[in-house]
């Protein structure tokens, strides 16, 4: 059993407790209750504590659109305030178009799925393109010059740059009301190397500290690289870290099409949409 999870990069009961059962199940061909079984007798081993879909009830809180329905539907009803999406994906599956889209939705009127409020945007990656933001803002009929003084961009060349933008964020929560990094681990990944354990712990705090932003009403949108692990196939870099309490997406191409897998979350059930990326934006096919 320990074989088949260090295959999967879980190589402590830390890191079991922070898995998601449905990986867990796949990496070690058990039951998905056997997997989670696992996971809570990690999670009390190391005074983790987890919570679960069944035992959560359903909340109503305010959500920004994607620009497609099939996605909002996924996300149950679009990417919401308060919480954390971790988007993940190879090269060209759309992370970045996503979180451009959000940036500019979430200035749209409430009646058309947006919150009329500002949005920031981590470029860790060197990945922004105000262009962009004006070609998605002026299919929504915005002005394209507002709508790119309504994005926030911030360039951070380390990792406590970007732990100090998000508590700049924070200070900014009553008009900011969407995050969107791109991408979460690139800082990591460069400054830590090959100490996983210290990257590991890092990007923890970190990670709590955007849950601490999420709980002001701000919604949280995560871009991620990947890693392919032999055996396994593409996981999201960070491993189990970024697992717990958040709703996990998965992009990729088929075709002319993009796919989104909902992999995990505290409250949506598993599933899958399909949408498009056009020169007016994120869409439905």
């Amino acid at each position: 059993m320990m074989e088949g999870l260090r295959r999967g990069g879980v190589s402590s009961a830390f890191q079991l407790a922070l898995a998601r059962p449905s990986f867990v199940a796949d990496l070690l061909k058990v039951s998905y209750e056997e997997a989670r079984r696992l996971i809570e007798e990690a999670s009390s081993l190391v005074g983790v504590e987890r919570q679960w879909l069944s035992l959560i009830k359903p909340r109503a809180a305010a959500k920004v659109t994607t620009g497609s329905f099939n996605l909002d539907s996924l996300l149950g009803g679009g990417v919401e305030v308060g919480g954390i999406v971790e988007i993940y994906g190879a090269f060209a599956t759309g992370k970045t178009q996503l979180c451009h889209q959000l940036c500019v939705n979430v200035q749209l009127p409430r009646a058309k799925g947006g919150l009329e409020a500002k949005a920031a945007y981590i470029d860790a990656d060197g990945s922004f393109r105000p262009e962009r933001v004006k070609e998605m803002a002026e299919a929504l009929g915005l002005d394209p010059s507002e709508a790119l003084r309504n994005v926030l961009v911030f360039k951070p060349s380390t990792v406590e740059e970007q732990a100090a933008i998000v508590e700049e964020v924070k200070r900014l929560a009553e008009r900011v009301k969407l995050l969107a990094v791109d991408t979460v681990i690139s800082l990591f990944r460069a400054e830590f190397g090959e100490d996983v354990v210290a990257r590991q712990w890092r990007l923890l705090l970190h990670l709590k500290q955007l849950e601490a932003l999420a709980e002001l009403g701000v919604a949280v949108v995560l871009a991620n690289q990947v890693v392919v692990k032999p055996g396994v196939g593409e996981l999201p870099a960070g491993g189990v870290v970024l697992d717990a309490g958040l709703t996990k997406v998965k992009l990729s191409r088929h075709g002319g099409l993009w796919r989104a897998m909902l992999e995990a979350s505290p409250y949506l059930p598993e599933g899958e949409a399909l949408f498009r990326i056009t020169g007016q934006g994120v869409r439905d096919p």
